[in-house]
């Protein structure tokens, strides 16, 4: 990968704002955000509960897909891939 430009420097104020918060929400998170989790599919963010006893559903489904019924709300506007590199 091609690193002789510092890419961080294309950004503009807002942009580093927006990772900035992204970054506290991270923080945040890890503290009250325990059972939930952020799943990317189909262009869209999920945020989903891990909490079977509470939900009487389990995370995933018996052939190893992410369960749908654990979703709380959907995210959209800010573009993911789900995808590997």
């Amino acid at each position: 990968m091609r690193r002789d430009l510092d890419i961080k420097s294309l950004l503009s104020k807002e942009e580093a704002k927006l990772i900035t918060d992204l970054k506290k929400l991270a923080d945040r998170w890890k503290m009250h955000g325990k059972r939930l989790w952020l799943f990317s599919a189909s262009g869209s963010l999920k945020v989903m509960i891990d909490d079977e006893v509470a939900t009487g559903f389990p995370e995933m489904k018996s052939n190893g897909g992410v369960n749908p019924d654990n979703i709380i709300t959907q995210i959209s506007g800010i573009r993911n891939d789900g995808g590997d590199w």
